[in-house]
């Protein structure tokens, strides 16, 4: 399960560093309120990516349930976050909405696909153990 975790840990940063790199891009290449989204919404996909890390980290050895529960309760939770986000972005930074959508949806479903995947692969690998430690 430790490898598990390692790859996942891995592949949430992938969606981090696209982001990072569309940041870049934006910073060079647009207005300064479209930044400011882009960079928002990469921070804050960021800080959801980390704390589903955590939470993993405590909850994978325990129970599969727990860790499936974290990531789907969390999933609204992440929306309303976005929904403040975006409105206090626009009235104290005067950023744009649309990149922050864009960038916080793109890290967001990224990330849940990854929590997916390790849901699916930790329960399996649980279901392969207790098979074996059943016919032992």
């Amino acid at each position: 399960m430790e490898k598990k975790f390692k790859i996942a840990v891995i592949l949430m940063l992938i969606p981090v560093i696209i982001n990072t790199v569309a940041t870049a891009y934006v910073y060079q290449n647009r207005h300064e309120t479209e930044f400011a989204g882009y960079l928002a919404g990469t921070i804050l996909s960021f800080a959801f990516s980390i704390a589903w890390v955590i939470m993993a980290r405590k909850v994978s050895l325990s129970n599969i349930m727990v860790l499936f529960t974290i990531s789907l309760g969390s999933f609204p939770v992440k929306i309303l976050f976005f929904a403040a986000f975006v409105f206090a972005g626009y009235l104290v930074f005067h950023m744009n909405q649309l990149f922050f959508g864009l960038s916080f949806m793109f890290g967001t479903v990224a990330s849940l696909i990854v929590e997916v995947w390790f849901i699916i692969s930790v329960n399996k690998l649980n279901i392969r153990q207790r098979r074996h430690n059943s016919n032992n």
